[in-house]
């Protein structure tokens, strides 16, 4: 009985989207907003500068991994923002880029400039000219590599950029619209899931059909990003190229233990796990494929190395019965804000008592009115996600942000589709 109502739970949840539309609040019509309206002026100061002696790349780092994002021309100056044992760095978009120490010497000169951070980002399409002047025949000073993000400060016949606190140009027929991170939603997997009882449940999907789509981010490119990357990305505190994906799983299903977990941890991808606290006890009930069990602070402990735990609410993920909606659409601020801060409590139950962790929350049944918003605001929450379908461009609002739902009957083109954001 129990799997028979999680499971009707997750079939209402399909039919209250086709019915309601992507959420309660987002019948709310939204006025165009300048995405340049919104730029932020950091004044920064330097006592150094490198030149570089021949022309050279220059990296970003995400998640461990250094990727290549510029090619720098030879006699290029830039004032220096931080040193390490490797690398100078200088400002770039929203953050930096860094070269290595042996491509570049150095020189005291101390200068003041100053940074803008901007929620304007374009995408590359090839490798592109970066130019001194917006005028033609402006002198190339870096080549930017296919598939980055760069952040636009000023929209002329050119798009103005940063580098290094100077303004830098690049053609808008080299760039596109930026597509967004796309955010990945699962819930349940099983072995043999055409052939199994939840053959017809659109939240549940096939073990090879997960590990093949894992295969497909390793082999194409993609790199999994944790939440606090995703967190440091929207605040702006770094940059980000277009092939980055954030994993989650929604109401924390043991089989995220039993088949993600080993797969993920075998790529070395990170996922976040948006769990129903109310569900979690000392550990979870022995596993059977043919019904449904929720992770216990036991296996939460032993998967936190791939797993970010996070909120789903507490007893929250229920329905209103005599209104036919769901309880955060439904129940009061008070009664919201509490069953958050009981679930933080759950949760933090499985790292020593700590619930300034839980920042990050997804709404059962991806509904929420304004009365959720405020309290989800006061309860901590920083980010949360909703249902609708779309990834996350840098100015979205934080507690509104969209998911990219992961179904059985998607194929490994509608995957791409879906992390390109181009999936009708």
């Amino acid at each position: 009985m129990k799997t028979v109502r999680l499971l009707m739970g997750c079939l209402l949840a399909i039919l209250l989207f086709l019915v309601t539309g992507p959420s309660a609040h987002a019948e709310e019509v939204k006025a165009k907003v300048n995405p340049l309206a919104s730029l932020k002026r950091i004044k920064t100061t330097a006592t150094d500068e490198l030149i570089l002696l021949n022309e050279a790349p220059a990296f970003q780092f995400v998640e461990g991994k250094r990727i290549e994002v510029a090619t720098l021309a030879r006699g290029s100056v830039y004032p220096i923002l931080d040193i390490t044992d490797d690398y100078y760095s200088f400002s770039y978009g929203n953050d930096r880029l860094y070269v290595l120490k042996e491509s570049a010497t150095t020189r005291p000169a101390a200068s003041t400039y100053e940074l803008l951070k901007s929620d304007y980002t374009v995408l590359t399409t090839a490798r592109i000219p970066v130019y001194d002047l917006d005028k033609p025949g402006a002198n190339i000073v870096a080549y930017v590599e296919p598939n980055m993000r760069m952040t636009v400060v000023r929209e002329t016949a050119y798009y103005q950029v940063q580098m290094g606190g100077k303004r830098r140009f690049i053609e808008k027929q080299d760039t596109v619209k930026d597509s967004g991170v796309p955010v990945l939603m699962y819930h349940h997997m099983i072995e043999n899931a055409a052939q199994s009882d939840m053959r017809n449940n659109r939240m549940v999907i096939d073990v090879k059909q997960f590990e093949e789509q894992m295969d497909y981010l390793v082999n194409n490119g993609w790199t999994a990003i944790t939440m606090e990357t995703f967190r440091a990305w929207k605040e702006k505190e770094i940059d980000l190229p277009r092939n980055v994906v954030v994993i989650t799983f929604d109401d924390g299903i043991l089989s995220t233990v039993v088949y993600a977990y080993p797969i993920l941890k075998n790529y070395n991808m990170p996922a976040v796990s948006f769990a129903i606290t109310g569900k979690i006890r000392q550990q979870a009930a022995p596993w059977d494929p043919a019904t449904l069990q929720n992770v216990g602070l036991k296996e939460i402990r032993e998967t936190a190395d791939v797993f970010d735990y996070q909120h789903h609410t507490h007893y929250y993920h229920l329905m209103n019965k005599e209104k036919g909606l769901p309880f955060l659409l439904t129940e009061s601020y008070e009664a919201i804000l509490a069953d958050l801060e009981q679930g933080k409590f759950q949760l933090g139950k499985a790292f020593e008592g700590d619930t300034e962790r839980v920042k990050y929350l997804a709404y059962p049944f991806g509904q929420y009115n304004e009365t959720t918003l405020r309290a989800v605001t006061d309860a901590g929450i920083r980010y949360a996600f909703t249902t609708n379908t779309g990834n996350v461009r840098l100015g979205d609002s934080p507690l509104e942000l969209n998911r990219q739902g992961i179904a059985p009957e998607h194929t490994l083109a509608d995957f791409e589709a879906k992390l390109l954001n181009t999936f009708k």
